[in-house]
């Protein structure tokens, strides 16, 4: 469990750059923040199954609170966002995803709009918006 979540952890960070090009984040600066996991006091005293479980959450925190500490203010929200949805995509309903990424343009199968309809909760005079 723990290598999978390092592994989605530092994909996450790879993503980063297509959010800005200048959030660009070495693996030995990564690799420092997995032997500081792994060095942790907090789980010192722990039994290895105990250990092999609390490893992924501290990884996580200790990632995290790095990560977010280096981004703009404007982009920690994203970034957030982004981590949970690589950490924990079943927290997300279908096409939820799309909802906050800014890829769902309406509900699928009407015809009117070529291909997407209207939305129940939207007014008539905002159609274009939603087919653009």
């Amino acid at each position: 469990p723990v290598a999978a979540v390092g592994s989605r952890l530092y994909f996450t960070l790879l993503d980063l750059q297509k959010l800005n090009p200048m959030y660009r984040f070495a693996l030995p600066m990564f690799l420092d923040l997995y032997a500081q996991a792994l060095d942790s006091k907090e789980l010192a005293h722990a039994n290895p199954q105990e250990r092999t479980t609390s490893l992924g959450p501290l990884l996580e925190r200790l990632v995290f609170g790095a990560v977010s500490r280096a981004l703009l203010k404007r982009d920690r929200l994203t970034y957030a966002m982004h981590l949970v949805h690589m950490l924990h995509p079943e927290l997300f309903g279908d096409r939820e995803w799309s909802v906050f990424t800014g890829a769902a343009t309406g509900e699928e199968g009407g015809a009117a709009s070529g291909g997407v309809r209207l939305p129940s909760w939207a007014e008539a005079e905002h159609q274009a918006a939603f087919s653009a």
